[in-house]
């Protein structure tokens, strides 16, 4: 009977707690290849607690921290080469050895709310925004092939008031300059239509058609277009797969059947698209 009432006790103590006090938690969210040694990883500490309702299982979550981890395959080296204020959207994180880019979430509520595109140096870990709040919702960001362009969409859609359409904002690099902005008919909005590099440029599928966009903003229907359209950062061009274990241990595992992004086949078949992918 004591330990019956001894555990029972124990269990409302620990849901009491869960409900008053804020605890500090940490999450692994996706990162990219730098190379085929090297995977740049963000780290999210934040702030959670129960909610006051015993029926709501929400967790209500605060004080957002990115931390940006560059891991070495080769060995078990890890090192923190960025950080700042607010959560990173999941796979948004790209970059090189100079800058860092990745869509930022201001709000308490992860994955919802205002978001900015932010370039984090890495010579002197600090933050500029180029894109703020005031251009819309951000949904997807992609580092161009040969480095030279970054690709951030944007839409106003949202779920209770779709528009239908997409922005996509070329920036130039190194300079960090803005390029030329592309609206995009997209029923999906606000979710991101599947995209990829190739041979240059931007293709973009589509219900019943595959667009080509060109750096230089020029957007034409693609007669011939990837027959992959990648969207994993997590598997090295050479197919290794970074991945974090339960316990947050971090491993690594080769991907069967992985083409190179240099070598995706194309096709001129809108029903080819997806045929022999991993």
């Amino acid at each position: 009977m004591r330990l019956t009432v001894f555990l029972m006790f124990t269990l409302l103590f620990q849901s009491a707690c869960n409900v008053l006090f804020w605890r500090k938690t940490q999450n692994y969210n996706g990162g990219f290849w730098l190379d085929q040694e090297n995977f740049f990883e963000v780290e999210q500490s934040y702030e959670a607690k129960a909610s006051w309702y015993p029926l709501n299982q929400n967790v209500r979550s605060r004080n957002y921290i990115s931390r940006i981890l560059e891991c070495s395959a080769k060995s078990d080296r890890t090192r923190d080469v960025l950080e700042y204020d607010g959560w990173t959207l999941p796979h948004s994180l790209q970059g090189n050895r100079t800058f860092l880019f990745a869509i930022r979430g201001l709000s308490d509520d992860f994955g919802s709310g205002p978001t900015e595109l932010i370039a984090g140096k890495l010579a002197d870990r600090s933050v500029q925004v180029l894109s703020p709040v005031g251009d819309g919702h951000k949904i997807w960001l992609k580092l161009s092939g040969d480095g030279a362009h970054l690709i951030l969409t944007h839409t106003r859609s949202t779920m209770e008031s779709p528009t239908g359409k997409i922005v996509l904002q070329f920036f130039r690099l190194p300079a960090l300059e803005k390029g030329p902005a592309v609206t995009i008919d997209w029923s999906g909005a606000p979710a991101p239509p599947p995209m990829t590099w190739a041979r240059g440029a931007l293709y973009l599928q589509r219900e019943a058609d595959v667009l080509v966009i060109n750096p230089d903003g020029t957007v034409n229907r693609a007669l011939e277009f990837p027959r992959c359209f990648f969207t994993e950062t997590q598997v090295s061009p050479a197919g290794r797969m970074f991945f974090r274990t339960h316990e947050g241990e971090r491993g690594y595992q080769e991907v069967e059947n992985w083409i190179h992004p240099d070598q995706i086949p194309f096709t001129t078949e809108l029903k080819q698209i997806g045929a022999g992918c991993p």
